[in-house]
């Protein structure tokens, strides 16, 4: 349960880091259709995380 509870916080942060991005560049992305500027978001997003999250220290990550 506490793993399941884990995932899902991770998600959200992930969700609340490409709706930045998105609202960010969209702007200057006008022409790009969706699907290819979601696709883009997403890369950015997910980069963006794993950053964020290359701080956390060995003992704490999870085994997957």
């Amino acid at each position: 349960q506490a793993m399941r509870m884990q995932y899902q916080t991770v998600t959200v942060t992930l969700e609340a880091i490409r709706r930045d991005i998105a609202k960010r560049l969209r702007p200057s992305c006008a022409d790009m259709p969706e699907e290819e500027f979601d696709k883009m978001v997403a890369r950015i997003a997910l980069i963006e995380w794993k950053h964020l999250n290359d701080s956390t220290p060995t003992s704490q990550m999870q085994s997957h």
